[in-house]
């Protein structure tokens, strides 16, 4: 037989309707130090909410019972902590106009290596449209909503130098700090010019190779190509079939360019 106390309330009841208050006590007090909740701390919320809401109602006499979406039905605490659980009350639902600011950091190439200069940049977050300097690989996004986290932001590296390496860029909880990657927009160069021979005339399907990119002259001994890098100085080889006629350092930019090589001859 199940001992009373004061011959009306068992201990049973008596410890649940103590751990309910402490329950309900604890998420009160959590939710007053921490209004701006995180998804993971809402959901702790809801849980302790819905046992101290059970454990106090398991000491009230009456039937309650509890059917969800006409699947899931149940009775008595349990059926009371489900339906507190799903009805989600609204001061444990989190975000809110709760707000937080984000700091950004931009790293180039790897995560070790920190972006040097100053860059503009316009951001695009949480329905705002902010246009911001990147000081020495740093800056600070204000007033976050709270109710934005893991929605995305997209960034415009206005300088035209830089790209973003991954996608997307999703904002991380407070506390964090948004590591963002760039990669560096790979530059082409037009490269255009003619190519002769010691009797300064044109060398006709020849073939150039500037590091490693293949480029041929026409029957005018005219070439134009594109290659993926800025102007600057290269190694530059030209080939009639498989004879290298030619192998230097040249200065490579978008201006026509003619080439004589005076140790050959253009066969007729």
């Amino acid at each position: 037989m199940t001992s009373r106390i004061s011959g009306s309330i068992s201990l049973v009841q008596v410890v649940s309707l103590s751990f309910g208050l402490l329950f309900l006590i604890a998420v009160i007090f959590l939710v007053e130090i921490n209004p701006c909740a995180t998804n993971i701390q809402v959901s702790t919320y809801r849980t302790i909410l819905a046992i101290a809401v059970a454990g106090v109602a398991a000491v009230i006499p009456g039937f309650f019972k509890f059917r969800y979406k006409g699947i899931v039905s149940a009775s008595g605490a349990i059926g009371v902590f489900a339906f507190v659980y799903s009805l989600n009350p609204a001061f444990v639902q989190g975000g809110g106009n709760c707000n937080f600011n984000l700091p950004v950091v931009f790293h180039v190439d790897d995560y070790e290596n920190k972006l040097q200069e100053d860059v503009k940049a316009n951001f695009l977050y949480a329905g705002r449209d902010l246009d911001a300097t990147i000081i020495d690989g740093r800056l600070t996004l204000y007033s976050i909503p709270q109710n934005s986290i893991g929605d995305s932001i997209q960034v415009i590296i206005e300088s035209g130098k830089y790209l973003l390496a991954k996608h997307p860029i999703l904002i991380p909880e407070p506390g964090s700090i948004l590591q963002i990657l760039l990669k560096k927009k790979q530059e082409s160069t037009t490269v255009k010019g003619e190519i002769r021979d010691r009797n300064f005339l044109p060398i006709k399907s020849a073939r150039l190779v500037i590091n490693g990119v293949n480029g041929n002259t026409d029957e005018e001994g005219r070439y134009t190509f594109s290659i993926p890098f800025g102007s600057g100085i290269y190694n530059l080889q030209v080939f009639i079939g498989t004879e290298l006629i030619y192998n230097r350092a040249e200065s490579i930019t978008e201006q026509f360019f003619t080439l004589k090589i005076e140790n050959y001859v253009q066969k007729n």
